[in-house]
């Protein structure tokens, strides 16, 4: 495999916060719920399947891709945006030390000094943006040097991962397509890691990536081969999949304790999942109701159990579902709620092609 290491910085906060998709699941944007559905067994058509229960989808931003002639001043582009799907003709764009300035053909970096005035730029910017005319965006990641005609690298967020034979590699992203990845893919190390080399295992759900493919064979989802791929780290504490109702996933382990399905909610045991994600519970004995949970020593949440109320990280959440006791004096949450609170990348079963 060819392994290329070509950065060791850190990645934008401005990346943080949707775009979210579950195979066997659907993907809508934060906040709304995907549904669990069974796959149907290979070689047998799908059939209708009535829903068990809804999850609320926790996601992180995605960045918008803007395209056009530049601009350039002193660590600002001006883009002519001539993505049609695009609210803004023009958009201002801060290139700054967490910008990614890549040349678009081959892939090396460069600096802001490479970006000319008149250049045709495609930069992924966002996702917050001033209100302004023309918005204002910080640059994620920028692509200069593209030949007319020219297929530019994709920026896209890892959905599911399925491991084949020969170490192969198959990852379902957001756009619908599906990109196979092997031994001869080139691995490009994007911010975010420690110095060191990128290997097939450090992507998996939420890991975000920007992938060279010149062809989309004809299929849904689309399925490409990329010759080369700049690894970004996932923005996301970690990844579950809950579409097998009692039996959850966590970082691709089996939760120890089972969930159980009650009213059409997922309610999930709090201390199995937490302490997963290298979490600590506790409770005082003062108020054996309040249950707390911190990782390194810092709050993220606490609530009572019996009530609809909680304290995640300072702030107060209510209409929080929970159940305690029913179950051999184990407290359990809703799905939805955990998967917030711990900033957890929803993930399901891989889709029916």
């Amino acid at each position: 495999m060819k392994l290329k290491s070509i950065l060791c910085t850190t990645l934008s906060a401005a990346l943080l916060c949707a775009g979210a998709f579950a195979a066997g699941v659907s993907g809508p944007q934060g906040g709304e719920s995907v549904t669990s559905l069974p796959l149907a067994p290979a070689g047998e058509a799908e059939q209708p399947v009535q829903p068990g229960y809804d999850i609320a989808q926790w996601s992180v931003s995605m960045p918008v891709m803007v395209y056009g002639t530049a601009t350039v001043e002193e660590g600002r582009v001006l883009l002519e945006n001539d993505n049609e799907t695009s609210a803004f003709q023009r958009i201002i764009l801060n290139v700054n030390e967490d910008t990614v300035i890549l040349d678009a053909v081959t892939g090396a970096v460069k600096t802001a000094d490479d970006l000319k005035t008149g250049d045709t730029l495609y930069a992924y910017a966002g996702p917050a943006m001033t209100r302004s005319l023309p918005p204002i965006a910080n640059a994620v990641v920028v692509l200069c040097n593209i030949p007319a005609d020219f297929g530019v690298p994709v920026y896209a967020e890892v959905q599911q991962v399925i491991p084949g034979e020969d170490g192969k590699v198959s990852v379902l992203m957001t756009g619908d397509i599906i990109l196979h990845l092997s031994e001869d893919t080139e691995l490009l190390q994007g911010p975010g890691f420690t110095c060191g080399n990128t290997f097939l295992s450090d992507i998996r759900p939420g890991t975000r990536l920007l992938s060279w493919y010149s062809m989309v064979m004809e299929s849904y989802p689309g399925q490409a081969v990329p010759s080369k791929i700049l690894v970004f780290p996932s923005a996301y504490t970690g990844y579950t999949d809950m579409s097998d109702g009692g039996n959850i996933t966590v970082n691709g382990e089996q939760l120890g304790a089972a969930a159980y399905e009650a009213d059409g909610v997922l309610m999930v045991p709090v201390r199995a999942l937490a302490e997963a994600l290298g979490c600590e519970v506790d409770w005082d004995p003062a108020r054996p109701d309040t249950v707390s949970v911190t990782r390194d020593g810092q709050p993220l949440y606490s609530f009572q159990a019996g009530g609809n109320t909680a304290t995640v990280e300072g702030d107060m959440v209510v209409g929080l579902r929970v159940a305690s006791a029913a179950k051999g004096g184990v407290t359990y949450l809703a799905a939805d709620d955990l998967i917030s609170f711990h900033h957890l990348k929803l993930t399901g079963r891989w889709p029916v092609l």
